[in-house]
């Protein structure tokens, strides 16, 4: 399970980060893989920028990219192809 992702607006991502980690409290609890992306994205400043030049919630292609990359590099997303 892949987590939340941030926004522009910082009390908003507070909630975000605290249910992201509720998330990991419930995956971890029932085996489930969880990628905790919202820390990483947060940081960003390629993520940030591309949401701030959008809608304030959803990045341009940069910030799917930096998404993707994450994944793509999630040692639970690479051992469900060698499965």
């Amino acid at each position: 399970m892949v987590g939340p992702l941030p926004l522009l607006e910082q009390e908003q991502n507070q909630r975000i980060a605290d249910l992201s980690n509720q998330f990991a409290l419930v995956c971890n609890a029932i085996n489930v893989p969880y990628l905790n992306v919202f820390p990483t994205l947060e940081k960003s400043n390629i993520w940030r920028d591309e949401v701030k030049a959008n809608d304030g919630a959803h990045p341009r292609a940069a910030g799917y990219a930096i998404l993707a990359e994450i994944v793509q590099n999630w040692e639970a997303w690479l051992n469900w192809f060698n499965a």
